[in-house]
């Protein structure tokens, strides 16, 4: 079998930092993009972002832009929305604060002398049009994400008020079973993540996210999650309820483990759902679940 473990890389990365509900963090950049669907003019729309304490997004470089051109095509229906840039003089365009720009997409023959004075972007080219600031329209702010009540290197989940901690191993030889990962959770105090609700599931599935696993050994990129199945009987080694699955198979006589995967190389029907294991299957990384503080 061939290790790929320290090549897994992490499509999201959060780290003692968290966002409020209806927004997610930007890597590297601490602050979160916020999408408000509600139409309206540019001038309204900064002022809604200066009152959640940002402004209308800038969109400084092509990650920035591809991934507020993401977020309007899977919120917004594809429509174009209002980003932070404006003309300020002769055809020169600079950001709603006043800075200049430091990066610029526009469609060809945009922006035009003859058009709006604001700047939208079309997530169908993943670039900017000109547009009447008085055009009623959706729009994207940026506010600055704020300190987590969890320990550095944790991530926070708003909707259970937990933190979440993504181990993986840095040895590629080095792989752990279910109960030695629920061991070394319980080391820090904790243990193997429960999961309770669709929406922590995705949450989950984003934090362990990667994109570049081996296809062909798709169960060691795997995480170890706290489900277990014994005496014919499901339980989360943290003791809570079992309110929630997203595996399809029963519980039968035989012992099993569980792991999860999020990862476009490995989206297969068997990978799509929490994956059942026998006992002694090794996980390269595991997830640990503990209440905020």
């Amino acid at each position: 079998m061939r290790f790929v473990l320290t090549l897994l890389i992490p499509m999201v990365v959060l780290a003692g930092r968290w966002c409020p509900p209806g927004s997610f963090d930007v890597p590297q950049q601490n602050e979160c993009l916020h999408t408000e669907s509600a139409p309206n003019t540019f001038n309204v729309a900064s002022l809604i972002c200066g009152y959640l304490g940002g402004g209308l997004v800038k969109v400084t470089n092509g990650f920035v832009n591809n991934l507020v051109a993401g977020q309007a095509l899977a919120t917004l229906g594809g429509q174009k929305a209002f980003i932070g840039i404006v003309k300020s003089g002769q055809n020169n365009w600079t950001y709603v604060d006043g800075s200049q720009l430091t990066y610029q997409n526009w469609q060809q023959g945009q922006p035009g002398q003859e058009n709006g004075q604001c700047a939208v972007i079309d997530p169908v080219s993943l670039q900017w049009v000109t547009q009447d600031c008085k055009s009623s329209l959706s729009y994207f702010c940026t506010i600055p994400d704020i300190a987590t009540p969890c320990p550095n290197g944790w991530t926070y989940f708003y909707d259970t008020e937990s933190c979440y901690l993504v181990h993986q191993t840095s040895d590629p030889l080095y792989t752990y079973s279910s109960q030695r990962a629920e061991a070394e959770c319980a080391k820090l105090g904790t243990h193997l993540v429960s999961i309770h609700s669709e929406k922590e599931n995705s949450f989950v599935k984003r934090i362990i996210a990667t994109d570049n696993a081996d296809k062909q050994h798709c169960d060691v990129a795997e995480v170890a999650i706290g489900l277990t199945c014994s005496n014919a009987a499901f339980s989360w080694t943290d003791g809570s309820q079992i309110d929630y699955r997203d595996n399809a198979s029963l519980c039968s006589s035989q012992n099993w483990v569980y792991g999860m995967i999020n990862d476009p190389y490995c989206n297969t029907t068997q990978y799509q759902k929490w994956d059942e294991w026998q006992i002694n299957q090794q996980f390269s990384r595991y997830v640990c679940k503990m209440a905020a503080h």
